[in-house]
């Protein structure tokens, strides 16, 4: 009986635990639930907004709705650069604007329309109705104006932004939610890639004539979120004074598949795809850091350089946000150069131009390449918003090397070649000359790249050029490297001053001499020894000359003129043995020491 009790009340315990944790688990989801859904509500910027999950599922139910003979429109919203806004504004005056656009939008459009803010500063217009393809563009024309109206900052300031949009039709540009949905990005990204403010209308060949370039957008998209791109550095030497002036960075992608790749692979499509902004303040950011800790092993007078391409500088918020950054790091902005690659461009866009005057108001050193044979461009140096001038290695490659690589041809033709090719580097070297001159005259530095001989380096040095940089000194070398090439002055290995050369001649005859000594221990007790036998033989020829007087005056005459002479020839030989003996020890010494100096070389 007690057995009988005791088993039903043991069941009912464990019937009662499970009971518990059944009720928790689902009291668990449930939180888990309406967090969830509150969470998705609370992302909604207005009530006529949806999320991107309701938003899926309206698509997909009306799909299964109207079969594959219906027809629907829609349209992406992504807005341009809004990354930015977010880092000058706020997150918070952001999410206003976004409310804003979304109200604008909700106005516009007629009751079958659902609208999403599919995510953070991208919408998605769902339109139920059959639209014409010219009914469809005219929308979207709307919506891209809507987005360009004014947003106030506060009652008297006020800002404008632009959208890129993507367009597609069911069923012709999908069949399926998700399909239409990579096809809308597609698109986007082709808009996007043109330089925004625009739409693209998704077609059947669109994917297939992108492939690649959507394939390394949405590739380059995720490296970014991975942290996968990084800085290279490459000096620039001080020609005077063989000392290092700075490093220009020069960015990588660490791709997880293809391994290193130069910016060639990859900077066109970031150019097109709008996240080549990202790119200049992610490489100031990192710049400065970098400054920050090479500067101790450097010293005061060092800079950094950073390459921004001309797309960068079209942007109105560049200069703002980059001189937000230095000074968030407390780096000096004259300690910072910015190179723009392309003189012609830079001088015919108004807003680069703007935008280089306000960074070099505040400080940043700014600097230009891409001259080409140009005389014009001499006189406008003094007046350009110009500090540094870099000018490549093809305006001194032919003086300096030989064209080994196109021999010298043997038709009939090669006097005639050959006066002319002399007459393109008399060109050159004049245009050089001009440009150089000009330049210190204007007080424009100028910095020599692409050096890769010393007799390279010798040339531009006579010109006058201030600075150079090239394979030299020195290959692009990784972040990790800096600290111990800075330390051991590798740069150096390759030095062309003659009078330097000079000056350290001596004192590595003097190190030959101290090695050579070292090493030849022997040497030393060799000519102790050599002493001690000349002492002791001077010693016995005084003693034999002492005899030989003792016996002139007992033995014969004859004798006594023999034996005088004898002891003279010792005496006389003995000298010479210990000259030749300190002969050998010395060619002894300077064969070690040239071995030395092979082993060395």
């Amino acid at each position: 009986m007690l057995l009988t009790s005791g088993g039903n009340a043991l069941m009912v315990t464990l019937i009662a635990v499970l009971v518990v944790i059944l009720l928790g688990v689902l009291f668990f989801f449930l939180i888990k639930y309406n967090y969830k859904k509150f969470h998705e509500e609370s992302d909604n910027l207005t009530e006529q907004t949806i999320t991107k999950a309701e938003m899926n599922r309206a698509i997909s139910n009306y799909i299964k709705k109207v079969g594959r003979f219906g027809e629907f429109t829609l349209i992406y919203i992504d807005i341009d650069n809004f990354t930015s806004m977010n880092d000058i504004f706020g997150r918070e005056q952001c999410q206003e604007f976004l409310t804003e656009i979304a109200q604008r939008f909700v106005k516009r459009f007629p009751y079958r329309t659902v609208i999403s803010n599919y995510s953070n500063d991208e919408f998605m217009i769902f339109i139920k109705d059959n639209l014409t393809y010219e009914q469809v563009c005219k929308i979207t024309d709307q919506l891209l104006a809507d987005v360009r109206g004014k947003l106030y900052v506060s009652t008297r300031d006020s800002i404008s932004l632009t959208a890129s949009a993507g367009i597609c039709m069911y069923p012709s540009c999908g069949r399926t939610t998700e399909e239409l949905v990579k096809n809308l990005e597609l698109s986007t990204y082709i808009s996007k890639r043109e330089g925004g403010n625009k739409y693209t209308m998704y077609y059947r060949t669109l994917a297939t004539d992108e492939s690649e370039n959507y394939k390394f957008f949405l590739e380059i998209k995720k490296a970014i979120l991975n942290k996968e791109f990084c800085l290279y550095y490459q000096p620039i030497i001080n020609l005077n004074t063989d000392n290092v002036y700075g490093f220009e960075a020069l960015m990588r992608w660490n791709h997880p598949e293809q391994g290193v790749l130069p910016p060639a692979k990859f900077m066109s499509i970031m150019e097109k795809s709008g996240d080549i902004y990202w790119v200049g303040k992610w490489g100031l950011e990192l710049l400065c850091s970098k400054f920050k800790e090479v500067q101790p092993l450097v010293g005061d007078d060092f800079h950094l350089t950073l390459n921004l391409s001309t797309k960068q500088l079209t942007y109105e918020s560049l200069a703002d946000d980059l001189v937000l950054v230095a000074k968030k790091a407390s780096v000096a902005a004259s300690s910072i150069v910015l190179e723009i690659s392309g003189y012609a461009m830079f001088e015919k866009m108004d807003n680069v131009k703007q935008n280089l005057l306000k960074l070099r108001d505040a400080g940043f050193t700014i600097a230009v390449d891409g001259f080409d044979l140009d005389y014009s461009t001499i006189t406008k140096i003094s007046k350009e918003p110009i500090d540094m001038i870099k000018i490549s290695r093809n305006f001194f490659l032919d003086e300096v090397e030989a064209d080994s690589n196109n021999p010298r041809p043997t038709t009939s033709d090669a006097e005639k070649l050959a006066a002319e090719k002399e007459e393109t580097k008399s060109i050159k070297e004049k245009f050089a000359k001009m440009l150089i001159e000009t330049a210190n005259v204007a007080h424009r530095v100028v910095v020599s790249e692409g050096i890769e001989t010393k007799d390279q380096a010798e040339y531009v040095k006579g010109l006058g050029v201030t600075l150079g940089q090239g394979y030299y000194y020195s290959k692009p070398i990784s972040e990790s490297e800096l600290p111990d090439f800075i330390r051991l002055r590798k740069w150096d290995e390759h030095t062309f001053d003659p009078a330097k050369e000079a000056e350290q001649a001596p004192a590595e005859e003097n190190n030959d001499e101290n090695l050579a000594a070292e090493v030849n221990v022997e040497a030393p007790v060799a000519e102790e020894q050599n002493a001690v036998e000349a002492n002791d033989s001077q010693e016995a020829t005084t003693e034999s000359s002492e005899q030989a007087s003792t016996v002139t005056e007992e033995a014969p005459a004859e004798e006594s003129q023999v034996e005088p002479e004898a002891n003279a020839t010792e005496a006389q030989e003995e000298p010479k043995k210990k000259v030749a003996q300190e002969d050998a020890d010395e060619e002894e010494d300077d064969s070690e020491s040239d071995e030395e100096e092979d082993e060395e070389e």
